[in-house]
């Protein structure tokens, strides 16, 4: 039988279960083990060494694997701290960097949607941390992806949790979609739950994350579609209203950790998708497979992610081709919870 890699996602995911299922996490169990043991001496030598910089850190990261949409809070948080007279800069480590693709997928997507806030890719934090505070004059370093960066203090630590589905079926990696074992979210500030859709499951995660960490503040929103944009072309950029595609016929493609997330979405604007192509996260497309893509579609539009927009658009240097559209996604908190976040941005520099 073979055994392919979305099969193993699904059961970490806690998407399929049965006899198959249950042996194979038996045998991933005691490497989950070890990657636990390892992760957690990790950590302690890390934060043993940790250094303070002579500026404010927010961090904001995950303890899952794949998307747990915290990029669009990235942006933000950074866009609301430039709009109150901070002088914002974004750290990450440039994960989907490929095949010349060098800053990788979600740092230049953020670069595109903040050109006046730097974003600065570097697998060393403290290398760039220093960068963004000599070249640009940084008073705050947000990490991208920084929850598992131990060895950098931070003023607030803020964690994305995905409502729709937390933490899998609870184990670590590779059993399991978890970076660290739950204890781990002790350390956490903040958790800002997104897709929070259903109010039965927000309440259950809601009282489930306050037994494990009763001192965090918790936040809950969801992506809302902005509208649409072509790749390429005169009207590149331009955002139509969320319904254009509305009783329409589309294609859809994501190369993403959560393609559900995004065809579901696409639907709920009143778009038909008659055609889904997912590709593995971050990952970089030929020129031979977007053409073939645009070929299948027979005259229907091609929607895609932001995301996999910029890595077509660092593909396409010369003639792109035509009929690609990227659906531009924005954050909508709950309630006042919105406020209550910017409330607790500002508060680290009175403390």
């Amino acid at each position: 039988m073979r055994i392919s890699a979305d099969y193993l996602r699904s059961i970490a995911e806690a998407r399929r279960a049965g006899f198959i299922a249950a042996v194979i996490t038996g045998l991933l169990t005691p490497f989950s083990w070890l990657y636990s043991g390892c992760i957690g001496l990790l950590s302690f030598l890390r934060s043993a060494r940790r250094r303070k910089l002579p500026c404010a850190v927010i961090s904001v990261g995950n303890i899952t694997w794949g998307g747990t949409g915290k990029t669009p809070l990235v942006e933000f948080i950074a866009l609301f701290l430039k709009r109150n007279g901070r002088n914002p800069a974004v750290l990450s480590r440039g994960y989907g960097a490929s095949g010349g693709f060098s800053a990788g997928d979600e740092p230049l997507m953020l670069q595109n949607r903040m050109p006046l806030i730097p974003v600065l890719t570097d697998k060393k934090r403290l290398r760039s941390a220093r960068k963004a505070m000599e070249t640009w004059g940084a008073d705050t370093l947000i990490l991208d992806d920084g929850f598992q960066q131990w060895g950098i203090s931070k003023d607030l630590d803020i964690v994305t949790v995905d409502a729709a589905n937390p933490f899998g079926n609870g184990r670590v990696i590779p059993a399991g979609m978890l970076r660290e074992p739950l204890s781990a979210l002790k350390r956490a500030d903040i958790f800002v739950l997104t897709r929070c859709e259903k109010e039965e499951e927000k309440q259950h995660l809601k009282n489930r994350l306050s037994s494990l960490n009763p001192r965090a503040c918790i936040f809950c929103c969801n992506h809302r579609v902005a509208g649409f944009y072509p790749v390429f072309g005169e009207a590149a950029g331009v955002i139509t209203e969320p319904e254009f595609f509305s009783g329409k016929e589309v294609v859809a493609f994501s190369g993403i950790a959560v393609p559900r997330s995004f065809e579901r979405s696409l639907e709920n604007t009143g778009a038909r998708i008659t055609g889904a192509r997912r590709f593995p996260d971050h990952y970089f497309y030929g020129r031979r497979e977007i053409e073939a893509i645009i070929a299948g579609c027979r005259g229907r539009p091609v929607v895609t992610t932001e995301k996999d927009a910029a890595r077509l658009s660092v593909l396409y240097d010369g003639r792109p081709p035509a009929g690609i559209w990227v659906m531009r996604i924005e954050l909508e908190f709950k309630n006042d919870d919105d406020q209550r976040l910017r409330d607790r941005l500002l508060g680290i520099y009175r403390s």
